[in-house]
């Protein structure tokens, strides 16, 4: 894993533990301890878990000498629904909407030097659930626009963004939901995952940092999944769409590796103090 705080595979880390902790809340001293653990340096741990409180994604609260993180707003928020759709049995994910067949889009226009805007714009808007069609045009199957208040609120007055809507044919729908979130390639690259986690779910040691490790190898690709695809409508998905088998192999992996990985960083916890407010289920 590289261990740059920059690595969007480092930043996702870090809710992920949140989930194998079981907690909604982490002293920073442990969460340092199982990033490393998982390959980072001492200084990328440091600086992602600034970098995340500085996107407000964390909070921090002190306890005595302790700092305690928590997770906070769209990561927090994404990180929850994928938790919901990747563990059925411990958390359901509540019913979904009937789809009115429009997309909900955003299109915005950055001009090229305020690009660090525009792509803090653009990522919030996938936390929310939207995906790009076009350039300067972001489309979801739901309205995520009261989720991004705070991130628009935040924005020059130079840049232009306009909720809109789309009305496509049932047929042209489906064609750009394949385009938006790459629906085709992701089906592929899944079918490929569920294989590899079918294959180690079954081989397990004891608990310590290498089944962590080997836990966040295995399932952080399944949670990256659940968040960049949001649980759009049947009507807009491939036939044959892989999720009830991606969440069958996590099951299994989660009930060998994730075991092993989830007793190990109880150990650190049961080390680290009183425990902080469990999360209510396992990732």
């Amino acid at each position: 894993m590289p261990d740059d705080d920059r690595s969007p595979r480092l930043v996702s880390v870090v809710p992920f533990l949140f989930g194998v902790a079981m907690r909604s809340r982490l002293p920073g001293t442990v969460l340092m301890r199982l990033l490393v653990d998982v390959g980072a340096s001492e200084s990328a741990a440091r600086s992602v878990l600034a970098r995340l409180r500085g996107d407000g994604a964390v909070t921090t609260h002190r306890r005595g000498r302790t700092t305690d993180y928590e997770l906070a707003g769209l990561v927090g928020e994404a990180f929850l629904r994928a938790r919901a759709v990747g563990n059925p049995d411990l958390q359901p994910a509540p019913a979904a909407t009937p789809w009115a067949g429009d997309f909900h889009g955003l299109l915005y226009g950055v001009p090229e030097h305020l690009r660090s805007h525009r792509d803090r714009l653009r990522h919030a808007a996938r936390l929310a659930g939207y995906a790009p069609l076009r350039p300067g045009l972001m489309i979801s199957a739901w309205d995520g626009w009261a989720m991004l208040t705070d991130v628009v609120a935040t924005l020059p007055e130079v840049i232009t963004l306009y909720p809109v809507t789309l009305r496509l044919t049932p047929d042209d729908a489906r064609r750009a939901a394949g385009e938006a979130w790459r629906l085709p390639e992701v089906a592929a690259s899944t079918e490929e995952l569920v294989a590899r986690m079918v294959v180690a779910s079954d081989a397990v040691s004891a608990p310590g940092p290498d089944e962590l490790r080997r836990y966040v190898e295995l399932a952080l690709p399944a949670y990256h999944f659940f968040v960049g695809i949001p649980q759009l409508p049947t009507e807009l998905l491939p036939d044959a769409w892989p999720v009830p088998r991606l969440v069958a192999a996590l099951a299994a992996v989660r009930g060998g590796v994730g075991a092993a990985a989830e007793a190990y960083v109880a150990s650190v916890l049961d080390g680290a103090g009183p425990p902080s407010t469990p999360a209510g289920g396992s990732t």
